[in-house]
């Protein structure tokens, strides 16, 4: 063999595998990522004839053909599962299926029962994830509530927003306690041993008046029976107080 023909020859062989190589490339193909809700369908529109359709699990994702290039998918259960379909030709197309919630009526019942609220609602497999700010804890707790029957686990993810401060004024009280009757029971009496040259007693009448009994010179005496808050006696002018 000359070394021309040799050369060629290597150059033929490197070619078919390129050619191979990006004919496996070309059939193997990137994998589609297709996200549907849980118990929604979805038609493919193949580009060939189709010779084959699988699934990986069809628990999760279903298929049916309609026709020669149009497959039609179920979404049965949450989870993902692979679809790959061949076509008569030899090329393969692989989707990737993922199955997730039907998360648009939680939502709406989100935002018509609490409207005021910033929450978003997203899923993973059989649970319920709500993001976001809640004006208090109790609105909270009513928003996990009302997931709780569209899934086996709510997630709470959601802050309370703090309530802004507000002034505040200290009072100090005290209470004091009055007694009317006290006040009517509140007397003063005087008595007057000599002064003026005049014995005698006089008082707002709220309790008995001592009087002078004893009259001797310059000095008088006088009995006190009750018990006094007050007892005061001048004797320069011989004049005496009772306060009870």
């Amino acid at each position: 063999m000359s070394a021309l023909s040799l050369i060629l020859s290597r150059a033929t062989v490197a070619a078919a595998f390129l050619i191979l190589g990006s004919g496996a490339v070309w059939a193997q193909g990137q994998a589609e990522e297709i996200r549907v809700s849980l118990g929604k369908s979805l038609v493919i529109d193949y580009p060939e004839d189709v010779s084959r359709i699988s699934t990986s699990n069809p628990e999760i994702v279903d298929y049916v053909p309609v026709s020669t290039r149009e497959i039609l998918l179920h979404a049965k259960g949450l989870g993902t599962a692979t679809v790959v379909i061949w076509a008569k030709s030899g090329q393969r197309n692989f989707y990737n299926m993922t199955v997730d919630m039907n998360l648009e009526p939680v939502r709406k019942l989100l935002r018509e029962t609490f409207a005021n609220e910033e929450v978003s609602v997203t899923s993973s497999r059989e649970a319920i994830t709500l993001t976001g700010r809640v004006s208090s804890q109790a609105v909270a707790d009513k928003m996990v509530a009302l997931m709780t029957p569209f899934a086996k686990t709510v997630v709470n993810n959601m802050r309370v927003t703090a309530a802004p401060v507000e002034k505040q004024i200290l009072l100090r009280v005290k209470f004091a306690e009055l007694n009317r009757n006290a006040a009517f029971q509140f007397g003063v009496n005087l008595v007057s041993t000599g002064a003026l040259n005049t014995i005698g007693a006089t008082g707002t009448g709220q309790f008995t008046s001592a009087r002078p009994r004893e009259i001797g010179g310059e000095s008088s005496s006088f009995t006190i029976t009750d018990a006094l808050n007050i007892f005061a006696f001048r004797p320069d002018i011989n004049l005496a107080a009772f306060v009870k």
